[in-house]
C-alpha cells in the first residue's frame, strides 16, 4: 500500500475519532488543544520507528540520535474545523518526515 494512502487513512481515522468523541464540544473551544490531541493520536497511528520528540511552544521536533528529521509547528496548522486542509497539512508533514528519514 502506498505510504501517502496509509498516512491519509490513519489521519482520517484520528480526525473522525476526535470529532465523534464526547469531549469534542468542549475541546472545540480550544483550537491548540485540538491540534495537540490530534498530533498525539496521529503519532501513535503513524510510526517513525524509534525516535525522540521534544516540544516547546507548540513546535514538535522529531529526531534520531544527533539528527533532526522533522519539525511540526502547530502554530502554522490549519484550523481543525477545515478537515481537508487540516489532514492534508499533517499528511505533508508526515511524508516529509519519512522522506527525511530515508536520507539519514
Amino acid at each position: 500500500m502506498e505510504l501517502k494512502y496509509k498516512i491519509n487513512k490513519a489521519l482520517e481515522g484520528v480526525y473522525n475519532k476526535i470529532k465523534e468523541s464526547a469531549e469534542f464540544v468542549s475541546l472545540s473551544q480550544d483550537e491548540m488543544k485540538l491540534r495537540v490531541i490530534f498530533l498525539g493520536h496521529a503519532d501513535k497511528a503513524i510510526s517513525f520507528g524509534e525516535h525522540g520528540v521534544s516540544a516547546a511552544k507548540a513546535v514538535y521536533t522529531y529526531y534520531k540520535p544527533n539528527k533532526t528529521f522533522l519539525e511540526i509547528n502547530l502554530n502554522n496548522s490549519p484550523d481543525f474545523i477545515n478537515k481537508t486542509e487540516f489532514i492534508e497539512w499533517f499528511e505533508a508533514k508526515y511524508l516529509e518526515g519519512f522522506q527525511n528519514l530515508n536520507s539519514i
